[in-house]
């Protein structure tokens, strides 16, 4: 570390005629024990040639810095006198960081002196900080106060936070993956092998990514061509799955093992890119909040239902979310331009509403000059023009004609607004049914962290409801078009948790308020667990197939088996399709059954065949049959 009374106390004179730099103020953060301040300032290619520094013993600091063109400046009069001859800074990569030592050893308020007000770019430095604890249980020790009191470490947690790239170029795991995502892809992975199989509305993405594995490029064989859709949709998604899931397809294919381990494939790599995402929006809410919030976000998630079960499933809104956790994690870090290439092209590929999520945040970040102008004009188009290129590329090929599938989707659900066709529901519905189902515990917890974190949280909070409030306005609702915004009414969750857990033993209420907290997110986890296990019963078509093929291993001779359309639309997909000399059929309408060997029908009794299973679904909850409290009837017969 280099000390503070050889640095530099202004930028070198520039020429009187050389028109004076536009200047900036950078976002800091800082921390304090009785002895020590640290102030950490956060900015790219800062090196010790471009940054200047000078302080005096009344607390004056000023810091100057040339980066990429720009100016960088921040005058502080600091709280207290200060050792400037014990002081000293350390710059590394992206950061400066500057510890300073304390003439009269107490805590300080604030970081500049009373009269001046806080600074809009001023943070706390949650990575330095945690909660001392009661010492009330000591003889001759009284509370001071009733506010909180905080301890900082020293010199071991003076380093930033890890790159994800050491100096010798080889990757630092341990800043990519960490425990905690760890846990949240077992337990993710835990519900694809409860519930394999998918629905309808799963269908076409998870039917490409088979027809991406097993016919390559016949698309004459493809499946969309048969069934097409009342929209196209891009194949953009699965094919990236596909494409990272073929070298176990083709280890598979050598060893003689079933397509249902394929779609096991396709589904946990899906789980892992959504598990990675997530993951690097938990590490950000960990640096912005403190540790605690990061992993009470990862508990009151877990302890959900719908956002763990839908991670691993080939929905359009899944792929896209993906890409929000990203736009998230850029947004938490105030990186606005790749916030915006991540943004549209997620709206470009996959869900344009995403637009009505970051529009307004993007435009709050130019009003309030976060992001100039033509930065943001200049990035948004280079990636909505390349995202429509590509999109239109690869879709026009597997479609057979020129299509933008999301511009298409858009025309059809908002210029036409035909989505009502598929059911309408109340303006209010997302505020009374989907969002207390999907947050459960985390509902009472927002208000908790508005109370304490509102400044931090409340503009995060208020484009997720913005964005809910403008979709309620569509008439056909379901609960997968607001994920986008479930990961922001979590991350304000588990930031008041975070804010309970550091404050449980400052009084008997507050240990009162945490301790109900995690009964809460206890019970939720409960019920979770239950829906998990409804789930799990739902899906009658997969399973009934699954059932035909055990049944009759012996016969290799060609046949062909009827798939009803409730059985199409609960579970059976290509991967199931597992014997290659049956022909497999989802003839509709009135159909003859004499030329099919096997049926899969909810029609109990078809005059010629004989059933041979029973395939029983879920058929409500009923808590008078207590343990078994699940009901079941049966589904579809296999014939």
């Amino acid at each position: 570390m280099s000390s503070l009374s050889n640095s530099s106390s202004s930028l070198s004179n520039s020429s009187s005629t050389t028109p004076a730099p536009k200047l900036y103020n950078p976002v800091f953060k800082w921390a304090d024990t009785k002895t020590k301040i640290w102030i950490t300032i956060e900015l790219p290619e800062l090196k010790k040639s471009n940054t200047n520094i000078s302080i005096t013993p009344e607390g004056a600091l000023t810091f100057r810095a040339e980066v990429k063109g720009r100016c960088y400046i921040l005058d502080l009069l600091l709280f207290d006198r200060l050792r400037v001859e014990d002081s000293s800074w350390l710059i590394r990569p992206r950061v400066l960081i500057l510890e300073l030592q304390k003439l009269n050893a107490t805590r300080w308020k604030c970081l500049q002196q009373p009269h001046l007000p806080k600074l809009s770019n001023e943070r706390i430095d949650w990575d330095r900080v945690e909660l001392e604890t009661d010492s009330s249980g000591d003889e001759g020790n009284k509370e001071t106060d009733t506010e909180e009191r905080m301890n900082f470490a020293m010199t071991d947690m003076l380093k930033p936070p890890p790159p994800l790239a050491r100096n010798d170029g080889r990757w630092n795991w341990a800043a990519i993956v960490d425990l905690w995502d760890v846990v949240f892809l077992c337990c993710v992975a835990f519900q694809v092998l409860c519930c394999p199989f998918t629905k309808v509305e799963e269908s076409f993405n998870l039917q490409a990514m088979h027809d991406f594995l097993y016919h390559h490029y016949h698309l004459s064989s493809y499946d969309h061509l048969d069934f097409p859709g009342v929209v196209p949709r891009t194949f953009i998604g699965p094919m990236f799955i596909a494409l990272l899931s073929s070298p176990f397809v083709l280890f598979f294919k050598i060893f003689g093992f079933s397509k249902i381990a394929s779609l096991y494939t396709a589904r946990l790599v899906l789980c892992l890119l959504s598990t990675f995402s997530f993951g690097l929006f938990r590490k950000d809410v960990s640096r912005k909040y403190g540790p605690q919030a990061g992993i009470s976000l990862v508990f009151i998630t877990l302890c959900q239902f719908h956002l763990p079960f839908y991670l691993s499933r080939p929905l359009p809104n899944v792929f896209a979310l993906i890409l929000v956790f990203l736009a998230l994690y850029y947004w938490l870090q105030e990186r606005y331009v790749p916030l915006i290439m991540v943004s549209v092209s997620a709206a470009a590929l996959f869900r344009s509403e995403l637009a009505l999520l970051f529009g307004p945040v993007i435009i709050e970040a130019l009003v309030k000059k976060r992001v100039q102008l033509h930065h943001a004009i200049k990035y948004g188009l280079i990636s909505l023009i390349s995202s429509i290129v590509v999109s239109v590329i690869i879709d026009s090929i597997m479609w057979r004609r020129l299509v933008w599938p999301e511009g298409e989707v858009f025309y059809y659900n908002v210029i036409l607004n035909k989505s009502h066709n598929w059911g309408t529901s109340p303006f209010h519905w997302y505020f009374t049914s989907a969002l207390p189902r999907s947050l459960l515990h985390a509902i009472p917890l927002i208000p908790v962290s508005l109370y304490y974190e509102r400044h931090r949280v409340g503009p995060y909070l208020r484009a997720a409801l913005i964005f809910v409030v403008i979709y309620s306005f569509l008439p056909h609702k379901e609960l997968r078009f607001i994920f986008p915004a479930i990961p922001i009414f979590n991350m304000a969750a588990g930031v008041a948790l975070g804010r309970l857990f550091r404050r449980r033993n400052k009084r008997r209420w507050g240990r009162l308020m945490f301790y109900a907290s995690v009964a809460m997110v206890v019970v939720g986890g409960l019920l979770s667990l239950g829906f998990l296990a409804s789930s799990a019963n739902n899906y009658p078509g997969g399973y009934a197939l699954a059932r035909l093929h055990s049944l009759e291993t012996s016969n290799t001779s060609p046949s062909s088996v009827h798939i009803d359309n409730l059985a199409a639309i609960t579970g059976v997909s290509r991967f199931g399709e597992i014997n290659p000399s049956w022909n497999y059929t989802k003839v509709e309408g009135k159909i003859d059954y004499t030329p099919y060997t096997y049926l899969l029908s909810p029609i109990e009794h078809v005059e010629g065949f004989e059933t041979i299973h029973v395939e029983l679904g879920f058929d409500g909850v009923s808590l008078r049959e207590f343990p078994k409290i699940i009901k079941s009837s049966p589904k579809l017969y296999v014939m």
